[in-house]
């Protein structure tokens, strides 16, 4: 997964695997919701877009750099918020540089459980900002977003940033035990 930190969503500017919420021009808001209902059990947190009235775009995004010409595939989980006024949502994701020009899926889903979407593209430039949200009217969730080369989505996984090593991990175990150590040592 080209995209850092989808299964948790910290917000921030969009680098540095940080997601920015409240890109473009809708009225309504972006949300970082716990979920008890995730798709894929290493899923944590989804987006909620909420009282998108006016008729335009509400998203959520990353900046990510893209190899021109090569092809990538963006996917997701989203369904209409169990309390949207609108029945049918216009789900947005797209790969947004200074347009969306042949980078964008839209889709009207009136599904309340969710469904895996995805959308394959060929990057036009490096520096991209990878979006997903709605079109439009209404309240939509969106969880497990994902970027991976290729021409097809693979099964969620978590970026390689956001997988602690063993090592990693007995470092801090060592590192824990030698305070204790110095701590109870202090005390005799």
């Amino acid at each position: 997964n080209l995209l850092q930190n989808s299964s948790t969503i910290p917000t921030g500017n969009g680098l540095e695997g940080t997601w920015r919420p409240n890109i473009s021009g809708g009225n309504g808001r972006t949300e970082v919701v716990s979920l008890t209902d995730a798709p894929h059990t290493a899923i944590k947190k989804g987006i909620r877009i909420v009282e998108n009235t006016n008729g335009g775009n509400k998203d959520f995004g990353q900046f990510v750099n893209l190899e021109i010409g090569q092809k990538y595939t963006i996917s997701c989980w989203a369904r209409v918020y169990s309390n949207s006024n609108q029945n049918n949502v216009n789900f947005l994701m797209r790969s947004y540089t200074s347009n969306d020009r042949n980078r964008l899926l839209v889709k009207n889903i009136s599904n309340r459980d969710w469904v895996r979407y995805q959308f394959t593209f060929t990057a036009d430039a490096v520096s991209n900002s990878i979006q997903f949200g709605q079109n439009g009217n209404g309240s939509i969730e969106i969880c497990g977003m994902k970027l991976e080369k290729g021409d097809r989505a693979t099964d969620y996984d978590i970026s390689n940033s956001e997988i602690v090593s063993v090592v990693e991990f007995n470092d801090v175990v060592d590192t824990v035990k030698s305070h204790t150590q110095t701590i109870q040592n202090q005390d005799k």
